[in-house]
């Protein structure tokens, strides 16, 4: 029930965190160690995946997993998303896992990363995180960048380019789906039916099935779920609290819409929108982007540079829903009383 309610609760809070740091903090400082940590974690995830291709298993990983009440693969000594769900040359691709000792959350964390260094002109670095995040072989970041050259040539280039953009992230997208289905363990299916799954039981659970009893922490920590729904962001959020569940996230999600599509700065506008998105997307197929290791840098990145906006744009302010709104009112009323309205640059 905790470990349910810490995901539920997770992308409210890290927004909050981000909308008050943004009264003292920088933005741009935030940007560079999160660029920086994106660095070691691909320096690291090369040592551990090519120059020492053992360190997880001499590191005692299956033990740890074992304590947390995970199996390992029994053929490999490590967990099985350590190795990719799609056969390639007939067998499946042992992942980078990084600093993170999982590529799932390294693989949504690359992606914010790449969308920060990209905003903050770091060049290199946003190279860097997308080219690591081939060896990592995650579907989340490959979404996420079809979503960013969507946003990006949406804002940054013509309508024709913008199109060819469109199209071309269409097709990728469903190219890519039927490979996954011809290649896959069923991974991919599993996600979908997940979140199927929720919408199904919604007639006969109206109000969700409460806190602890659906998707995978349910069968991980608890006795078992109840329902069928798994591996789906999104169908947790149904399965667990229903309709009034679909009401809360809906408000919350399409108030922070509104709030990145009123920013007046086009590439902070491409890079909330496109974290935004990509963090959507993923939740909708993938259990894991609700938790504080894959939407924490997401939304304290959005709080930031929305909160830099908010300082400036009486238009996304009043794109926010209330709560919020309110809290931006309250940050700005403060920072004038100690004389550091504007102080974010």
């Amino acid at each position: 029930m905790l470990a349910t309610t810490r995901n539920l609760t997770a992308p409210f809070l890290f927004l909050l965190i981000g909308l008050y740091a943004s009264r003292r903090a920088s933005a741009r400082r935030y940007g560079f160690y999160i660029s920086a940590l994106g660095v070691v974690s691909v320096a690291f995830g090369v040592y551990e995946r090519y120059l020492v291709p053992s360190f997880w298993i001499d590191a005692g990983i299956a033990e740890l997993w074992s304590k947390k009440g995970i199996e390992v693969n029994a053929g490999t000594g490590l967990p099985s998303n350590f190795h990719s769900s799609e056969m390639l040359g007939g067998e499946q691709l042992r992942r980078m896992v990084g600093t993170f000792a999982d590529p799932v959350n390294f693989g949504t964390f690359l992606f914010a990363a790449f969308v920060l260094s990209w905003y903050f002109r770091r060049r290199f670095v946003a190279l860097l995180m997308l080219l690591a995040a081939v060896p990592v072989v995650s579907k989340g970041a490959f979404l996420g960048f079809l979503v960013y050259a969507t946003v990006w040539t949406r804002y940054l280039a013509d309508r024709v380019v913008f199109v060819l953009s469109l199209v071309t992230t269409v097709a990728a997208g469903v190219v890519f789906y039927g490979f996954t289905q011809s290649s896959s363990t069923g991974s991919t299916t599993a996600h979908i039916n997940g979140l199927f799954a929720a919408f199904l039981e919604l007639p006969t659970n109206p109000f969700g099935h409460g806190a602890g009893r659906t998707g995978v922490l349910a069968g991980l920590f608890g006795e078992g779920a109840e329902s069928a729904v798994t591996e789906s962001g999104l169908g947790a959020i149904v399965g667990t609290l229903g309709v009034v569940g679909v009401a809360v996230f809906t408000v919350f999600l399409v108030g922070l819409a509104r709030a990145c599509l009123s920013i007046v700065d086009l590439r902070a506008r491409v890079a909330t929108t496109a974290l935004l998105l990509a963090f959507v997307l993923n939740m909708m197929f993938n259990e894991v982007a609700l938790s504080p290791n894959s939407c924490a840098v997401y939304f304290v990145a959005l709080g930031l540079l929305i909160g830099q906006s908010l300082s400036k744009s009486e238009p996304a302010r009043a794109a926010l829903p209330r709560p919020l709104a309110g809290a931006s009112r309250r940050r700005r009323s403060a920072g004038r009383r100690s004389g550091l309205h504007g102080s974010v640059q």
